[in-house]
């Protein structure tokens, strides 16, 4: 782990310190405490789409101001200050994700993994049955 991950960062949506968790294998996310919002790193974003349990024990889905930053497109990312762009994701255009062009981390809006992971999910089910 390097020394520039050890440092904490601060929400880009609400401002407030965000918490690392540990997920596994040295996976560490940063949670928003106040909004639940996740920023997740390129290799973190691999990792979770890989590990859908995990993905799903660690979007709290709530946080005090869950919602209130959702309408929030302009951002910064946390590690390198550039504008983040808002895109919907692939795996459900229904969720808007705020990524970073310069470094490829995203930010995701409490309950937004957890939405992505259930989606995927739900489209391998239908695939097998179908």
């Amino acid at each position: 782990m390097t020394e520039e991950r050890l440092q904490r960062i601060n929400c880009p949506k609400c401002q407030q310190m965000m918490t690392q968790i540990t997920v596994d294998d040295g996976i560490v996310v940063d949670r928003c405490s106040n909004c639940g919002g996740l920023f997740l790193d390129v290799f973190e974003k691999e990792y979770l789409a890989k590990a859908k349990q995990r993905a799903i024990d660690i979007d709290l889905e709530t946080g005090r101001d869950a919602g209130a930053t959702d309408e929030i497109h302009v951002i910064s990312c946390p590690r390198d200050q550039s504008r983040m762009i808002h895109i919907q994701a692939l795996e459900n255009h229904k969720v808007g994700i705020e990524t970073c062009t310069i470094c490829g981390a995203v930010f995701l809006d409490a309950g937004e993994l957890k939405q992505l992971t259930r989606k995927s999910l739900l489209d391998k089910l239908k695939s097998v049955l179908n």
